[in-house]
């Protein structure tokens, strides 16, 4: 499986420090599928600055394309800058975002599903493309879409993109048991990674997928893998590092002293209009095992 998940439109990183990891993931991964064969291929797509109809069409093309091997991370966009260069001068609030993405992600499933499986004909004997009574229009018209009509190509082999899910807060997992597949999780326990699932709105227990992230450097013994991952480490200029921890709790970057451990009682970033996931995964990794700031 290959993810690729830039979740912003917009530069928000140190970039004169790292590369820009924010080429349009659709098109990437279509190249990655004209050159593999088995492998599945995961990319974000943000519910905050997109429409259902392109998103649902863009990953069944890729899905098509691949033979059955795509798959779509739903995820909002919380920072300002990709607001500020979609119009809007503040980001919408959490429970807002999540709200659109609901219905966003329940619109795009409708729209997977408007070509039942054996609409599609391609018989040459006699001329029939289509079997239309077998194509069904949306006809959605919600708080935040309207869509009249049925998608403009057929099922794919694996009838539809898998649905995935990557937000640790309780809007995300809510989304989650409502649409998705699987979760991408930050989880720090086996314990922590089983509170995902969730067996709700007519789903199993087993409905919902969980797939922990993992960051992995490989070498033939634990001793050579824990060097290089030390050498990783001290390539990474201290004040870069200590600007991304800023950015991830939600605070000025000079608050943050060295030898010091992370305060107790940390609110959410931006009022809880940020994000979540990794906010609650760096304290919980903090606070494990005792991490000051450098």
């Amino acid at each position: 499986m290959r993810s690729f998940s830039p979740t912003t439109a917009a530069i928000i990183d140190q970039i004169d420090f790292r590369p820009i990891t924010a080429l349009e993931s659709t098109l990437l991964l279509a190249s990655v599928a004209a050159a593999t064969t088995h492998l599945g291929l995961i990319a974000t797509a943000s519910t905050s600055y997109n429409e259902p109809y392109n998103i649902a069409r863009r990953f069944a093309t890729l899905d098509l394309i691949s033979g059955g091997r795509a798959g779509w991370n739903v995820v909002t966009t919380a920072d300002l800058p990709s607001a500020h260069n979609f119009g809007l001068d503040t980001v919408p609030d959490h429970a807002g975002r999540y709200a659109r993405a609901d219905e966003f992600a329940a619109l795009v499933k409708t729209l997977w599903n408007s070509w039942e499986d054996s609409a599609f004909i391609g018989d040459k004997a006699t001329g029939r493309f289509v079997d239309m009574d077998r194509v069904h229009a949306a006809a959605h018209r919600g708080r935040h879409f309207a869509v009249q009509g049925a998608l403009n190509l057929p099922r794919s082999a694996q009838g539809h993109p898998v649905l995935v899910q990557a937000g640790a807060s309780g809007d995300g997992r809510e989304l989650a048991a409502r649409h998705a597949e699987a979760v991408f999780s930050a989880s720090q326990s086996f314990e922590e990674s089983r509170a995902y699932r969730a067996e709700r709105h007519g789903r199993g227990p087993n409905a919902v997928k969980v797939l922990a992230g993992l960051t992995m450097v490989i070498a033939d013994t634990e001793a050579e893998a824990l060097r290089r991952r030390d050498a990783l480490i001290d390539l990474i200029p201290w004040h870069y590092s200590v600007n991304r921890l800023a950015g991830v709790l939600g605070v000025p970057a000079e608050s943050l002293a060295p030898d010091t451990r992370l305060p107790d009682d940390l609110p959410l970033p931006n009022n809880g209009n940020g994000n979540h996931t990794f906010f609650h995964a760096t304290l919980a990794q903090a606070r494990t095992h005792g991490y000051t700031v450098w």
